[in-house]
Formats: C-alpha cells, structure tokens, sequence
C-alpha cells in the first residue's frame, strides 16, 4: 500500500477499481483487527463450541452483506453454502475451512503482528481466507456491484476428519460453479497454488500375542513383526512418480515386562496419477494380509481419509488473471 503503488493503480485503473482499491487500503487497520478477532476463536475440529461460534459469526457477517443460505447445498452439520442475490450458477465459489485439525491439547498461538508477518491460531489456513473474502464481497459491494454477481461461498467443520462428511456437499455445490477458489495458504515469493497431490490415510491395528522378550524366537511379538512390515511399506514409495507412502504415528499397548501385544498404526500415502496410488494401495494390503500357515500377528487395515490429486490445467486462465492482478 506504498503511495508510489498507489499513484500507480490511480492512473492505470477505471474509476470503479479505483475505488475498490480505495476501499481495501482505508480498511486496512479493521481487516487486521477482523484478523485478531477470527484468530481468536479457538475453533478446533474437536471443540464443537467453538465451532458452533466460528459458523455463526460467518453467517452473520454474510447476511449483512446481502448473502442468503442455499438449503439445497448445506447439511447443518459440518458444511453450509451462501449466494448473492444473482445466485452461484456458472459463477465463483469460495471454499473457506472454519476448523482447525491442531490436536485438542496443544496449546493455542496467541495472535501478534510481527515486522512482516501475522501469528496465530490457524491464521494461514483458515482466518486470513474468511477476513479476505469478506473483505472482498464488501468492495464488491461498496461500488454496488455485489448483488450483480454470482458469487457462493462454501464453508466446512471437517478439515480434520478429511472432509468425511461435507465432501459430497462441496463436489455437488463445485459443479454449479464456473470456477472454484480455495482459500489455503500459497507459497513465498508470492506464488498460487495450482496442483495439490491426492491423499489417503490408513489406520491399521495389529493384534498378537503377549509374549515375553526371551520368548521372541519362537513367535514374533506385534512390535517386531510390524518393524520387519514397515521398510516393506516405505519402499512403496516412488518420489521420482509423486507417490509417497509413510508410516506416520505407531501407538503400542503392552503389559509389564512383555512385548507390545497390539499396536495402532497410521500410514499416509501422497500421490499424483490415480493408477498409481491404487497399485500402492493393493500392495499395502497385500503386506498386512497374514500368512494363514504361520502363526504370528493379524492385522486390519482400514482406509480412514481420501482426496483425489488436482492436477493443473495448461494455460489456465484463472492462473493468467491472477498474474495480471499481481503485475
């Protein structure tokens, strides 16, 4: 907001962007306050509270600015939709997470501007997206040109259980859209994302037996037939092809003195060609799937998260558009 960037826009842009701009540099101080405020509701994917709070207040800030909920395309419980006046048919949809999946016993980061940069709780990945697509609906609005375009926002609670119940929500309310933007965090250097890997998350729990570490020839204890298992599951990974698997959190229950008789295992998979993640996925399956003729560990496995790949588009004008803004 330098006055040499400024003079620069004034000469350059009609009088309806001028004004816009205007509107964003005069209402700096509030969006950093609006910042503080959002950040300071600790709306964690557990905390069903403070959640309740985060939908609220996005939900009446919305309605004052002109915003209408679309029943069709919101389940009450972890997605909601809004649209202008105009609709969101053909239009842009806004997705904004309001959870934030940081386990329930971590200490919160308290909001504090530094020389650059904003802190706080979830700031990058879910605030600053709500405060500036409120910021921009009420630009849009103040040169009186909101109500004309079709623009929905699309907000979710679930970002920590993968989406598990709003994803159908946002692939049915994604195909009335012309164009989809998610608002998460880009890169340094002001760069946009434009491609994300697909994921998956798999929870697998061993059971075996009890056994004492002396007694460990004769049959393998869940821990050591698991840690003969995971360089099996890490060699599934092939970085050159985008594709990674990794064991991500192992949880062991054991009796004193005896070796783990059941361990809780998660293993994560990223990916970015869809035939690829399904043969890893096959081969996973295959390493957990016991021996009938020997004795030892069971496993279960069970596919907990999935999200396809986005891949990016040649030429895509949103990406064009973008650029010329920031130029």
């Amino acid at each position: 907001f330098g006055t040499e960037i400024a003079d620069l826009v004034e000469k350059q842009k009609s009088r309806k962007e001028r004004s816009v701009f205007s509107y964003l540099i005069n209402k700096r101080d509030s969006l950093e306050k609006d910042l503080e405020g959002w950040a300071n509701i600790t709306s964690r994917t557990e905390d069903a509270g403070h959640l309740s709070a985060a939908v609220n207040l996005l939900e009446d800030r919305l309605a004052k600015l002109g915003l209408e909920a679309v029943p069709d395309f919101s389940n009450q419980r972890s997605a909601w939709t809004w649209q202008t006046p105009a609709g969101l048919a053909g239009g842009t949809l806004i997705v904004l997470t309001l959870d934030n999946p940081a386990h329930p016993g971590q200490p919160s980061v308290p909001f504090r501007r530094g020389p650059e940069w904003f802190h706080g709780e979830a700031v990058a990945t879910s605030r600053a997206g709500i405060v500036c697509t409120l910021a921009a609906l009420g630009a849009l609005r103040s040169v009186r040109r909101l109500k004309k375009k079709p623009v929905g926002i699309f907000a979710y609670t679930d970002e920590g259980r993968g989406m598990r119940y709003s994803d159908e929500v946002l692939k049915a309310v994604s195909a009335q859209a012309g164009e989809v933007l998610v608002m998460r965090p880009g890169a340094l250097g002001g760069k946009v994302i434009t491609q994300r890997r697909g994921f998956r998350k798999y929870s697998v729990s061993i059971e075996g037996r009890a056994v004492r570490a002396e007694h460990k020839k004769t049959e393998a204890d869940a821990m050591t037939w698991f840690l003969g298992k995971s360089a099996e599951i890490i060699a599934l990974s092939r970085p050159a092809k985008r594709l990674t698997v990794a064991v991500q959190d192992v949880r062991a229950d054991h009796y004193s003195a005896l070796m783990p008789h059941r361990l809780e295992v998660v293993v994560t998979m990223s990916f970015l060609y869809q035939n690829m993640a399904d043969a890893a996925d096959a081969a996973l399956r295959k390493i957990f799937t016991p021996d009938v003729k020997k004795k030892g560990p069971r496993a279960r496995i069970v596919l907990l998260e999935e999200r396809p790949p986005l891949r990016a588009k040649k030429a895509n004008p949103v990406v064009a558009r973008l650029a010329a803004i920031g130029e």
